[in-house]
């Protein structure tokens, strides 16, 4: 069994690998809510106004629906196993790339909608990895995605949660 991973029965697991990520997101979220009321105290309170959006203005980002929001680099929480997501089209392909931490091959990546959420299915067929895939599901509150991975190769489900990080190489987030 990976380290730091944990079978998908076993409650623990899964609270531990998706509140790793959920602990990380939220550190961002308080740092920026800091960085925000420090803000607003060095201009006396108020924001100024040409820093409040107009109500007419056009998104500059996706909608936390929007399956643009799963084009980049993805972390998972307890290993070095990286899905980088270059680009989604409308029909609901995904193109994918997976480190462990070397290439595996990507044989399938997709999305679709469900219920209003981003689900995610990346399979893996590649040495040692004999159709193994992820079924994921994005989180816009933390900008995660968290769900389950299908080892085939063990006939196991372990839960799993990735979080966004910076662009590959970079080495942050």
């Amino acid at each position: 069994m990976p380290s730091g991973c944990r079978p998908a029965e076993d409650p623990a697991g899964q609270s531990h690998a998706i509140g790793t990520a959920r602990r990380a997101a939220g550190a961002r979220g308080v740092a920026a809510a800091l960085g925000a009321a420090c803000l607003l105290a060095c201009r006396g309170g108020a924001p100024a106004e040409s820093v409040r959006p107009s109500p007419a203005a056009p998104a500059t980002s996706p909608s936390p629906a929007e399956p643009g929001r799963l084009v980049g680099r993805w972390v998972r929480a307890d290993a070095d196993y990286t899905i980088l997501v270059e680009e989604v089209s409308p029909g609901g392909q995904l193109r994918a790339r997976y480190q462990n931490p070397g290439p595996i091959n990507v044989s399938r990546a997709e999305y679709r909608r469900d219920e209003g959420k981003l689900r995610v299915l990346v399979e893996l067929r590649d040495r040692g990895y004999p159709g193994s895939y992820y079924t994921l599901t994005y989180d816009p509150r933390d900008d995660s995605l968290f769900g389950s991975y299908h080892h085939l190769g063990l006939q196991e489900v372990f839960e799993v949660a990735f979080y966004r990080a910076g662009p590959e190489g970079t080495g942050g987030r």
